[in-house]
């Protein structure tokens, strides 16, 4: 009884731990960042209540994009990261 008790308190303490170390994760700019870039997203350009605008979001349509001054963004990210030609 002991025992099973024991295993089931351990058990609750990782779920909750694991879910507090994910959250802690998820709101790292580095973390959002490397899975912008893996996702194919480009890098984190910014993030704005708790959301994160990247890249390509800027690219496709500075105008209405959530960065200051719209056009800005595209004067940004062309000077940051220069296309490559292939």
């Amino acid at each position: 009884m002991k025992r099973k008790f024991l295993i089931s308190i351990l058990l609750a303490g990782a779920c909750v731990a694991g879910i507090a170390c994910g959250r802690l994760v998820y709101r790292s700019s580095a973390f959002r960042d490397a899975t912008g870039i893996c996702c194919g997203g480009g890098h984190l350009l910014a993030i704005a209540q708790g959301v994160g605008i990247y890249e390509v979001e800027a690219l496709r349509n500075p105008q209405t994009s959530a960065l200051p001054a719209g056009g800005f963004a595209r004067n940004l990210i062309a000077r940051e990261f220069p296309l490559r030609s292939a």
